[in-house]
């Protein structure tokens, strides 16, 4: 089938990965979404990745869909448990790791984004975007009463 829409999740590629997560523990899914980040990056390095792009990208939403700003979006219907696939809190380390390999696997000038060429393409751009964002809250927490911002 392919690509069926433009989340995070809306491919063949992505609904493999999911599926071989939701069989994991808890251990096992956080040792094997590091172990994608390391992939990425060592493949940025190498002309042949070990990891494909819509894995990392997974990998990164499922990091993401367990922090506090991510329990609060809508990921997969099919998988509504994703929120609790991790540990908690999430580490900055972990965070770190998580936007490191979407870089690696995604650089702005990449392959991957060669083929979109319609408006609604844009959609997995920010998508993408918007796992980044919540990555780096956790990277670099705000300090709410520091800045005076009630959520």
């Amino acid at each position: 089938m392919g690509t069926w829409g433009s989340g995070p999740f809306d491919n063949d590629t992505a609904e493999d990965t999911l599926e071989e997560l939701d069989e994991m523990s808890q251990r096992d899914r956080e040792e094997t979404v590091g172990s994608v980040f390391r992939s990425a990056v060592r493949g940025a390095r190498s002309p042949s990745a070990s990891v494909l792009p819509e894995e990392v990208i997974v990998a990164a939403a499922v990091v993401a869909a367990n922090t506090p700003a991510g329990a609060r979006v809508d990921w997969n219907e099919d998988y509504p448990s994703i929120t609790g696939w991790l540990a908690k809190p999430i580490s900055p380390a972990l965070a770190a790791s998580a936007v490191e390999g979407l870089q690696a696997a995604l650089p702005a000038d990449g392959w991957y984004w060669g083929g979109w060429k319609e408006p609604q393409d844009k959609a997995e751009a920010e998508w993408i975007d918007r796992i980044t964002s919540i990555l780096r809250e956790v990277q670099h927490p705000v300090n709410h009463l520091e800045t005076g911002y009630s959520p």
